[in-house]
């Protein structure tokens, strides 16, 4: 069984529903398991041997595994999502429009080059458009087939060295001043700094960053703060002074927003007063008035388990609750 499939925050499936239909893994041991059932925050705890054979049979389901990636919705995707998803769909509905459903080289060739030409970029491989449209079919015509799959590729540690990055920190700083060092000062500023560092220490030596690497990892980060430091806080005032208002709304319910919040207070232990950490709020807002519908407190980090424990919170009926306070809810 491979260790990778059990991570915090991942949402699985019983098919049996044993222990439940629906769960979060909330944390993750060396012999076990720690679920919680997503319906009424029942806690279960599973071995990894236990867990892996129920795997193995087919008994358990990860919902990014699903054809029609669960419940995600094509504005759930990022910018970047959405253009790549747009950007396949093109090709397939062209396709569709020329009455071409067997794809192969010869007979998608041309439409592939035509619609490669209007989007202005390099024509994607035949087969990787045959691939594409099969993805399409298989999810029954429905764009969620063209969804990108690199949010469920699960989390990868970075491929350079920690002491490296935090080198390429350092420097980035003198790239967002005023003086506008330019990318390859900042470069030459990396390779000098782990020459050093190489020089002092030659049984920990570390390999020098590619420029795209150093370069990526400083253009990474807030807009606002980059242009502020590179061009100082009147640029971006004024840029900021053209831009349009937010999000408007005119009635209640017509826009809930999320927010995560780590609460500021320590929890200690009732029995040992020891520190447990500080909790995490998932809080659903109307946009128009501002009311709290509905809110997930624990000491998890913000995932798609927490969104929708927030979410049951707010949607399930409040019976008990209000009969509990002796109100009315008619």
């Amino acid at each position: 069984m491979s260790a990778e499939l059990w991570e915090q925050g991942v949402i699985i499936e019983f098919n049996k529903g044993i222990p439940c239909h629906r769960a979060m893994v909330r944390s993750v041991g060396k012999a076990e398991v720690v679920l919680v059932d997503i319906e009424n925050g029942a806690v279960s705890r599973l071995s990894r041997e236990e867990l892996g054979t129920v795997y193995a049979s087919g008994g358990i389901k990860f919902l990014a595994e699903s054809r029609d990636f669960g419940d995600l919705k094509f504005i759930d995707l990022s910018e970047a999502e959405q253009r790549e998803t747009n950007r396949k769909y093109k090709y397939i509905k062209r396709l569709k429009e020329n009455g071409i459903s067997k794809i192969t080289e010869k007979s998608a060739r041309n439409t592939i080059q035509e619609v490669a030409l209007e989007l202005g970029e390099k024509a994607p491989h035949w087969q990787s458009v045959r691939s594409w449209y099969a993805n399409f079919v298989e999810a029954g015509l429905k764009i969620q087939g063209l969804y990108p799959k690199h949010r469920f590729k699960g989390h990868r540690n970075p491929k350079i060295d920690a002491k490296v990055v935090e080198i390429i920190e350092y420097c980035a700083k003198k790239y967002y001043t005023l003086s506008q060092s330019s990318m390859a000062s900042v470069v030459r500023n990396v390779e000098a700094k782990i020459m050093s560092h190489n020089l002092d220490h030659p049984d920990a030596p570390l390999q020098k960053p590619t420029y795209h690497t150093v370069q990526n990892r400083v253009l990474s980060g807030l807009y606002q703060t980059k242009r502020k430091g590179r061009y100082g806080a009147r640029v971006l005032q004024a840029e900021l002074a053209k831009a349009l208002s937010g999000m408007t709304t005119t009635r209640v319910l017509e826009r809930i927003e999320l927010d995560h919040t780590e609460l500021d207070i320590h929890v200690l232990h009732d029995d040992y007063k020891t520190l447990l950490g500080r909790p995490n709020i998932t809080a659903l807002i109307d946009h128009y008035s501002g009311m709290l519908l509905g809110f997930q407190i624990s000491f998890e980090a913000p995932s798609y388990g927490s969104v929708c424990l927030a979410c049951l919170n707010a949607f399930l009926p409040k019976n008990d609750f209000m009969n509990e306070l002796k109100l009315d809810g008619s």
